[in-house]
């Protein structure tokens, strides 16, 4: 069953339910002409592969169908010409569709056998050798949500990357160069190179979406700024299956969304501190401040005071900071949240911000950048990922219905959303026990001395609970280090 011939299959090569085995027949002969045929031309065939592999999203058990179909034409292929093009075939189809576990060990045995196989012609060898890093890239990421563009088959065929762009939280953004075969976890590596981010491990993408407010709409007031849902995104996830996400959601929604993939932090670790290089140091500094301004960091007037001090020296310099009152007092709604600016006059911020300035006139933008993240370090809630969740359970009626998580080296922190109010806050050492569902999370934490179960309704829970973990596990690192060291000095 599995050597080449011209004839189509009268049947599936698995055993499939009754509709698969139709779609499977139909299969066979599309499959066996891109391999027989050399007068197809490259976007039909990019289109035809396109429309095979979007079968198998539909229906999963047609996904080995599929891949063995085409490993088959491969086998025995007594044609020179035909067997080339059919192990391009098969490279092309291993790069957007990945078998499943129960064929990887034999498509992968086959393939280096074939790619190493010194009586193979050397186009055979050098299109099986492209054929396996296909599949070991694709293994990784696993079944893909949606069948890639035909663009993104044409690009893999003539070796052409494609690009997107990926945004920073300061709105500039770079090109990051991908294929069918891109995941996040390479996308951030890939990124961090270009940008020059050596210490890029606690960084990674996230889908971002913003609701835009229509001209007409009585929701669009001045100076209203529409919410962003930022969710990070998993390191297999491929980079195509995110960009047809969007184009999705763009489809099915009347309303204007702005969707795109933002590079930030994924966490605040205590291990930050020790890190002086300037993009790390910039980044974070640009994450801190945004989410500061975003109102996720409740602070009094001195604080607000002082933060934007730093700020103004960080980017502007005294030319700003020591300059015209008026012009400092037209630039605070940079500096400060909005919640908090809209206490007092803003030509009373810009006196108080003056004086404090004159006292960081000396220092270097990178120190004003420090100065910040140690302030807001040094919030109980600094340096927390924020998630947005809702009540399921609450034994003491502690929280309202909507509410904001912050996660970070301390435990967690509760929010009352829009604007930001602190609740209350438990630390690591009384988190007794969490996990999480695709559909919740929930704490077992001691609240004044009792233990009590909470739970929320979140998609986001199992990277609220890798958060956790990752804190717990940098801080019990810290006490073995902390009791290691004096134990390494008595013995020398």
């Amino acid at each position: 069953m599995l050597t080449h011939s011209t004839q189509a299959m009268p049947t599936s090569l698995l055993k499939l339910s009754s509709e698969s085995v139709g779609k499977s027949v139909k299969m066979s002969p599309a499959v066996l002409r891109l391999v027989t045929d050399d007068t197809i031309p490259a976007a039909e065939l990019a289109a035809t592969l396109q429309k095979l592999v979007k079968e198998t999203t539909k229906r999963g058990e047609l996904r080995d169908e599929l891949f063995l179909m085409v490993l088959r034409t491969t086998r025995c292929n007594p044609s020179l010409d035909s067997a080339v093009r059919a192990w391009e075939l098969l490279y092309l189809t291993a790069a957007v569709l990945a078998p499943s576990r129960d064929f990887l060990g034999f498509a992968s045995e086959y393939i280096n056998e074939c790619a190493h196989a010194e009586q193979n012609p050397a186009s055979v060898r050098a299109a099986a050798i492209k054929a396996l890093g296909a599949l070991k890239r694709s293994a990784k990421a696993g079944a893909r949500r949606h069948p890639p563009m035909a663009e993104e088959i044409e690009a893999l065929r003539s070796e052409r990357r494609l690009s997107t762009i990926v945004f920073f939280l300061d709105e500039t953004f770079e090109e990051l160069p991908y294929d069918c075969m891109t995941t996040v976890g390479e996308a951030v590596e890939s990124l961090a190179s270009i940008i020059r981010l050596q210490q890029y491990q606690t960084f990674s993408l996230f889908e971002s979406r913003k609701q835009l407010a229509l001209k007409a709409s009585a929701a669009s007031k001045e100076g209203e700024a529409a919410a962003e849902e930022a969710s990070i995104l998993q390191d297999g996830t491929l980079i195509s299956d995110v960009l047809q996400d969007f184009r999705v959601a763009k489809a099915e929604r009347k309303e204007a969304v702005q969707m795109r993939i933002v590079f930030k932090k994924r966490m605040f670790r205590d291990t930050d501190e020790n890190i002086t290089e300037p993009m790390f140091i910039n980044l974070s500094y640009l994450q801190a401040k945004h989410d500061y301004l975003g109102g996720n960091y409740p602070v009094g007037k001195e604080d607000a005071v002082q933060l934007a001090a730093f700020q103004i020296q960080a980017e502007e310099g005294s030319v700003l900071g020591q300059g015209a009152a008026d012009g400092l007092a037209a630039a605070m709604a940079r500096f400060v949240p909005r919640s908090i600016l809209q206490q007092r006059p803003r030509e009373d911020w810009a006196q108080d911000v003056q004086q404090r300035h004159r006292a960081l006139t000396q220092h270097s933008k990178e120190d004003s950048r420090l100065g910040l993240l140690r302030m807001i370090r040094s919030l109980p809630y600094g340096g927390s990922i924020f998630f947005p969740v809702k009540r399921i359970e609450d034994p003491i009626g502690l929280l309202p219905g909507r509410i904001i998580l912050g996660i970070n080296k301390r435990g967690i922190h509760f929010f009352r959303p829009a604007p930001m109010e602190y609740l209350h806050s438990a630390e690591l050492r009384d988190i007794m026990q969490f996990g999480s569902s695709t559909a919740a999370v929930f704490f077992k934490m001691r609240v004044a001395g009792v233990l009590h179960i909470f739970q929320f309704d979140t998609k986001q829970g199992e990277d609220i609970c890798i958060a956790l973990q990752t804190h717990i596990n940098d801080v019990m690192m810290k006490r073995y280090n902390t009791q290691k060291q004096p134990k390494a000095e008595g013995a020398g």
